[in-house]
């Protein structure tokens, strides 16, 4: 995989609460690492009722479920509890050992994990490196990102847009 291209998701989708278990299912895939804020919730927002049901769903279809996220302990921590999955904090994404920690905690095959996450830097380049697949989707509340955040969105903007152009190009073909 190029460079440029390992900056590219696999799949993308509007929202995580779109997955379903069989759709998980036909891609082969039977766990997910997932990062919590702008993903699952608002930035430095609580689980709420949409991701505690979302991962029961999961958990009853057998999909093992894991969140892997570069904030604190504490953050990281109580979002997981809420969720009943485990975790890793401060996990300096995108370096790959903490994704490829992850998938030795779930005990999964790392083909049969998808790491889903809202940021090309961070979540999917970090997918990449350790060898998985990801899925991009679109930032929960973008408005009350951190500044530095939002500093990141802009530099993903060509990136975005080289990633939507390849992926006009295979249309055609």
């Amino acid at each position: 995989m190029s460079l440029l291209r390992s900056f590219f998701p696999d799949f993308a989708r509007p929202s995580v609460y779109e997955l379903t278990p069989a759709r998980l299912a036909e891609h082969g895939f039977r766990a997910l690492i997932l990062d919590i804020d702008n993903t699952l919730v608002s930035p430095n927002a609580p689980a709420d009722d949409a991701a505690r049901s979302f991962a029961a769903r999961m958990r009853e279809a057998g999909i093992r479920i894991m969140v892997l996220s570069n904030n604190g302990e504490e953050r990281a921590r109580s979002f997981a509890a809420a969720l009943a999955c485990p975790y890793l904090a401060k996990a300096a994404k995108p370096r790959p050992d903490g994704f490829l920690k992850a998938v030795e905690l779930l005990e999964a095959d790392p083909s049969s994990v998808l790491v889903v996450g809202d940021q090309l830097f961070t979540d999917i380049f970090g997918a990449h490196r350790a060898g998985l697949p990801a899925l991009l989707v679109d930032a929960l509340d973008p408005a009350h990102e951190q500044p530095f955040v939002r500093v990141k969105r802009v530099l993903e903007c060509p990136l975005r847009l080289a990633w939507r152009l390849s992926r006009a190009r295979n249309c055609r073909a």
